[in-house]
């Protein structure tokens, strides 16, 4: 199943939906997502991501086996999508993070410091929302949002805005003729 998914050129996301809706029953599909998420291969790393982001939004709950796999294998996940990706789904499903608190939470805090400035705002999206769960993540989720703010990248921004740590700006009026 895994070679569908590697492929050049790219595969795209309405594939990735297909390939999902073919295969999202089968006994093995978490554990193929898993596999991929840590496959060291940038192309089956994001697309397993997205895989797995996909199915657990529409209810799907991975094995612990699956999850294991996933967990084991995060410092090993390069490709930037991937990354993003994951932390999205942390940001969207927080409770996940309790299945494995510290190895979640120190991936989290690892993409702190990324170079693509959406993979460090999501990241401390997912840590802000562990945090009103797990008090002891709060000083390191405040030191995070104090540089955070400090980001002029817009996206960084915007997600502070959402989250509703940093206000929306005021609509100035049109000036009177």
């Amino acid at each position: 199943m895994l070679d569908e998914l590697e492929t050049e050129p790219r595969i795209s996301v309405s594939q990735l939906r297909q390939w999902h809706e073919r295969n999202r029953t089968h006994a093995r599909y978490a554990q193929t997502v898993a596999e991929a998420i840590v496959s060291g291969s940038p192309a089956l790393e994001w697309t397993g991501a997205w895989l797995l982001r996909r199915w657990v939004n529409e209810g799907g709950q991975p094995s612990q086996e699956a999850w294991a796999i996933v967990v084991d294998g995060l410092d090993g996940v390069r490709a930037h999508l991937g990354r993003l990706i994951l932390c999205q789904l942390w940001a969207e499903h927080p409770e996940l993070i309790d299945l494995a608190p510290e190895e979640v939470t120190s991936f989290l805090r690892a993409q702190l410091d990324d170079l693509k400035a959406t993979v460090r705002v999501w990241s401390l999206n997912a840590l802000w929302l562990a945090a009103k769960r797990r008090p002891e993540l709060r000083a390191d989720v405040r030191a995070a949002l104090r540089r955070a703010k400090r980001d002029p990248e817009p996206c960084v921004v915007a997600r502070l805005r959402q989250m509703g740590v940093v206000p929306y700006p005021e609509k100035r009026k049109p000036a009177a003729r």
